[in-house]
């Protein structure tokens, strides 16, 4: 159980607890680094900026793989 001040939260499944987490990629493609690192945390979202964007088919490449990483439905 997880106590803040006067309030007792249930324990939160470890996996789901990256959910609450929004990121941003550092590039325009995925790397390695990158990709473990998400699998690891397995965010709840991913905020792209235009520094991701180089055209469509990139954007929809990155979005892709993006999403092959969560094991959870968005």
């Amino acid at each position: 159980m997880l106590s803040v001040g006067r309030y007792s939260l249930p324990p939160m499944k470890a996996d789901l607890l990256g959910q609450l987490i929004m990121t941003g990629v550092p590039g325009k493609e995925l790397d390695g680094k990158t990709a473990t690192l998400f699998r690891k945390v397995n965010p709840g979202a991913f905020i792209l900026f235009g520094r991701n964007i180089e055209s469509a088919p990139q954007l929809r490449k990155l979005i892709d793989d993006l999403r092959d990483l969560s094991e959870i439905e968005p």
